[in-house]
């Protein structure tokens, strides 16, 4: 085989393109967009397929749903933008006014360093990485760098996340990764299948309750597999005890992996349009850092994180 990486420039936008010579598959990330996951396509069967739905070239600059993007130092929403931590009242910029949140972390549209690239005869790798400093979000004064590393292999893309506190005080956060997948730009007839053992209970904004219910018999329940094709939903479910959700339609199958050690949650988001469904793999509920149960980290000074997630195709 034979792995390349090269740079190709839209208008104003530099997209890094992983790629595998020998049987076509390629990722597109923008490093400059929050290391952005703009495309993936893995080899299904005799055909490279389109495995992640991604924004139009008109709405990558806004970002829209949020589509590829990592989420940090909080995923979700946090209400009006307010939290305590350590008996300090913070009070973070709204960037969704309407609904009165603030959403999907600082980073999303960042610039990342790129810090390394490797391609080797069996893969190819590039890390990006970002240093978020006490004084560049407001009601977040503290420090934390996040590295991350992209890997395309044989029908198979690997994510791994390096977290790491180089401050003098210890830092709340929270982290999610946001793929929408796509059966080639439609779900109808697709089928989800994800052993989970609870949901969180959300209020009319989708902010979680507090309350953790279990998964059988409630609408929740993707055990045996539900057809996704109408699916309003925009929840989280307990990550399944080995991390592997399943999303099938016809004769392919997308699997996701993740760190279930880091990962507790699979957030669940369909925006009602056919074409896509969100499976975020998050370490935390909604709202966690008011919440701190639903699984809020405090990262102190010199601590550091390694985690996962992949996506391959059968």
């Amino acid at each position: 085989m034979s792995f390349t990486i090269f740079t190709e420039r839209r208008d104003d936008l530099a997209f890094l393109i992983m790629k595998n010579e020998s049987t076509g598959e390629y990722a597109e990330i923008i490093p400059d967009l929050g290391a952005t996951v703009h495309t993936l396509h893995l080899v299904s069967g005799d055909t490279v397929r389109s495995i992640l739905f991604s924004d139009s070239h008109d709405e990558i600059g806004t970002n829209p749903l949020f589509r590829g993007r990592i989420l940090f130092p909080f995923n979700d929403a946090i209400p009006h933008g307010e939290y305590t931590f350590n008996n300090t009242r913070h009070n973070l910029d709204l960037n969704a006014p309407n609904e009165n949140l603030t959403m999907h972390g600082y980073v999303y549209d960042k610039q990342f360093r790129n810090i390394c690239q490797e391609c080797t005869r069996d893969s190819c790798s590039v890390s990006l990485q970002y240093t978020l400093t006490s004084d560049q979000m407001r009601g977040y004064p503290f420090n934390l760098t996040l590295t991350v590393t992209y890997i395309l292999k044989n029908q198979e893309f690997n994510v791994r996340f390096e977290i790491i506190n180089p401050g003098t005080e210890a830092a709340p956060l929270s982290f999610g990764w946001h793929p929408y997948f796509t059966f080639d730009g439609s779900i109808e007839g697709a089928i989800l299948k994800m052993d989970s053992s609870h949901y969180l209970e959300t209020d009319s904004l989708h902010i979680p309750t507090g309350r953790l219910l279990e998964c059988n018999d409630s609408p929740f329940d993707f055990s045996k597999g539900v057809d996704i094709t109408s699916l309003v939903i925009d929840n989280a479910v307990t990550a399944p005890s080995d991390g592997t959700v399943y999303l099938s339609k016809d004769d392919r199958t997308i699997t996701l992996l993740q760190d279930t050690n880091f990962f507790k949650y699979v957030q669940i988001f369909s925006p009602n349009d056919g074409t896509s469904i969100a499976l975020e793999p998050v370490s935390a509920g909604a709202n966690c850092f008011n919440r701190p149960e639903l699984g809020l980290i405090t990262l102190e000074p010199d601590e550091r994180i390694d985690t996962f997630a992949s996506v391959r195709v059968d």
